[in-house]
C-alpha cells in the first residue's frame, strides 16, 4: 500500500468518523464508496471491513451522547435485537449475490434514501407518529 492510499485512507476515516458521529450515520455510507472507487477494494471487501472499521468510532459517539443523556436505552435494545436478525440474513444474502449486483443495490439503496429525505417533508414540533416516534431526552438508568 502507498503512502499516498494510506494518507487517503486516514484522512476519508477523519471525516467518516466526524459525519458519522455529527449525523448519527453509519461510516459504510462513506467508507464504501471511497474503498471500493479509490482504494480498489472490491464491493464484498469493502463491506466487510467497513462493518468492523466503524465499530469504535461508533462506541466513542455513544459514550459521547450517553454522557449528555442524548439516547434512549429502550429503542436501543429493540433495535439492535432486530439488527442481529437483520445483520445476519443481510451478511448471507449480500455475500451470495455477484460482486456488480451488490454493488448497484447498495448505489440504488443510497440514491432511494437520499431522495426519500429530500421529498419528505417533517413533521411539525410536538406531532406525534406511532409508538416509536423521538420522545424527550431520556435520562440514564430509564429501561
Amino acid at each position: 500500500m502507498s503512502v499516498e492510499l494510506i494518507l487517503a485512507i486516514l484522512a476519508v476515516a477523519v471525516l467518516t468518523g466526524a459525519l458519522s458521529a455529527l449525523l448519527g450515520v453509519a461510516g459504510g455510507v462513506i467508507l464504501i464508496p471511497f474503498l471500493v472507487l479509490a482504494a480498489g477494494q472490491t464491493q464484498h471487501l469493502a463491506q466487510g471491513t467497513t462493518l468492523l472499521a466503524i465499530i469504535p468510532g461508533a462506541l466513542l459517539a455513544t459514550y459521547l451522547h450517553h454522557q449528555r443523556m442524548r439516547l434512549s436505552l429502550r429503542r436501543t435494545w429493540l433495535l439492535g435485537a432486530g439488527g442481529i436478525g437483520g445483520a445476519f440474513a443481510g451478511a448471507n444474502l449480500g455475500l451470495s449475490l455477484p460482486e456488480q449486483t451488490l454493488r448497484s443495490v447498495f448505489a440504488l439503496v443510497l440514491l432511494a434514501i437520499a431522495v426519500y429525505m429530500v421529498l419528505r417533508r417533517p413533521k411539525s414540533p410536538g406531532q406525534k407518529g406511532p409508538e416509536l416516534a423521538p420522545s424527550t431526552v431520556e435520562t440514564r438508568g430509564q429501561a
